[in-house]
């Protein structure tokens, strides 16, 4: 079963089920994850913050559990084959907020790992959170033509003047609803691009946002 892809006719129950889930799930999901990282943002801006465990133990003791709860929760609703693709896309949402905050409960680790280790544990966060983005996306895009009939992507000559360094991953998907293509990764950054008929643009980005913008 294609998740990313909207069949061409879908009955209203089914129309209505993915709502209701969407209410049940997602709405609560994304405030919960915009609470998560606004509070690791918080921490980020504190001295000697990659040598601190506290923000990590705070995560596994505050917000795991939710995550997991949801998760768990999710694999308990009836779901048929006629829900819709939309709820199947919305399981991998969650599931992969779930995962993301695993990674980042990882980094406790964090202050007594060798430097090997340490990139590694970069190197294993950041495609899970890349993944979170990449599915909550298609999820909306999904969600948007399932309910509405509307493409959300917007990847245009005048979206595209709006990407600046500094910028996350994240701030490109949302601004674009779409994914970015990896065109090349290294040790310490990878290059994305985005592009949709004549228009396009690449990007390279480190852990601490975009470092060149290429049109």
């Amino acid at each position: 079963m294609c998740i990313f892809c909207v069949p061409e006719k879908i009955d209203k129950a089914s129309i209505d089920f993915a709502k209701a889930m969407h209410e049940k799930y997602y709405v609560p999901l994304t405030a919960l994850v915009e609470e998560m990282d606004a509070l690791r943002k918080t921490y980020k801006n504190k001295p000697n913050y990659h040598n601190e465990a506290e923000l990590p133990e705070l995560l596994e003791a505050k917000y795991l559990p939710k995550f997991k709860d949801m998760v768990l929760s999710f694999a308990l609703e009836n779901i048929s084959s006629e829900s819709s693709v939309t709820v199947a896309a919305l399981k991998v949402v969650v599931e992969n907020a779930y995962r993301r905050t695993q990674k980042y409960v990882d980094w406790k680790t964090y202050k007594f790992a060798l430097c090997e280790q340490r990139a590694a544990l970069h190197k294993t966060t950041w495609p899970t959170s890349r993944d979170y983005f990449d599915s909550k996306i298609a999820y909306e895009n999904l969600y948007a033509k399932l309910t509405t009939g509307t493409d959300l992507t917007t990847i245009t000559p005048e979206t595209i003047q709006k990407v600046a360094v500094g910028q996350g991953y994240s701030d490109l998907v949302e601004l674009f609803h779409a994914p970015g293509s990896l065109i090349q990764e290294t040790d310490f950054d990878y290059q994305y691009q985005w592009k949709y008929g004549e228009a396009s643009v690449t990007v390279v980005i480190n852990q601490y946002g975009i470092v060149e913008k290429i049109i």
